[in-house]
């Protein structure tokens, strides 16, 4: 006897002498929860979450803490201060690394250490990174590096933070502030940057406001800060900063911010 077999969509059966053999699906479902899952949000203050908001950034960060003010040096062991945003989610093991690179904008960066922390809902912890002493015994002007790491983290926008930061006293530097810094292209690769200013009630400008950079290319920036004739310290001192902020295509590659303490 001549078997013909032949196809239907999917299914294969004989039309001499046999029945159809259907194949047996397997039941599937799927988990759709009614909750979103909830998650913890670890955070230290972002630069480029500020900037993203509409806000205006600085790199003196309320949540990094390196140098004494006067005389202006390291500390022996930088603080840094981690936040669990989410109020109902714990955040364990969450990795936090600090890194330091020369003082200015692009400049290589060097991984110092790290460590593991967990936080309860609505937390905050300070947490301590020791110097080496070739880093105490060098140049006290230095940009630090914080990221953090956790698997689940609800809002990654707000895990790098940066503090770039130069001190000046008004009785000692005067009103008239210039200084310099570098800005280095840390790509392999040629960009053109922007340097934007930002200011409280001085005058703050850079020389010049762009440049088209080479591959890894570092210039000089010239900054010119002028405090306002009529802010005078009385009778405390007054705090004042001006930051400048490099970007290239509109991707943010650093910045600094001058602290000014009117002391006259």
């Amino acid at each position: 006897m001549d078997l013909v077999i032949a196809d239907i969509g999917t299914e294969r059966f004989v039309r001499e002498g046999c029945k159809p053999q259907r194949r047996q699906e397997k039941p599937a479902c799927c988990l759709r929860p009614n909750v979103p899952i909830d998650r913890p949000d670890p955070a230290t203050y972002s630069q480029k979450q500020v900037l993203a908001s509409g806000g205006t950034p600085t790199w003196d960060s309320p949540d990094i803490l390196t140098n004494f003010w006067s005389p202006w040096k390291l500390m022996p062991e930088s603080h840094v201060t981690v936040r669990n945003l989410s109020g109902s989610a714990s955040a364990a093991n969450v990795l936090v690394s600090v890194a330091f690179s020369p003082f200015g904008i692009g400049m290589p960066v060097t991984a110092l250490s790290s460590q593991y922390v967990s936080l309860a809902p609505s937390a905050a912890v300070e947490l301590f990174y020791p110097l080496t002493q070739a880093m105490l015994g060098g140049e006290q002007l230095v940009s630090v590096f914080v990221d953090i790491i956790h698997s689940a983290d609800a809002d990654l926008s707000n895990n790098h933070g940066e503090q770039s930061i130069v001190h000046g006293l008004t009785s000692k530097v005067g009103r008239t502030i210039d200084f310099s810094f570098p800005v280095r292209n840390p790509a392999a690769y040629p960009q053109a940057m922007n340097f934007v200013t930002y200011a409280n009630t001085m005058g703050f400008t850079v020389t010049p406001t762009s440049h088209n950079f080479a591959p890894l290319e570092q210039i000089i920036v010239k900054g010119k800060i002028k405090v306002a004739p009529g802010l005078h310290a009385a009778p405390d001192w007054i705090y004042q900063s001006a930051t400048m902020a490099a970007f290239s295509g509109g991707t943010l590659i650093g910045g600094i911010t001058y602290v000014v303490h009117i002391d006259d």
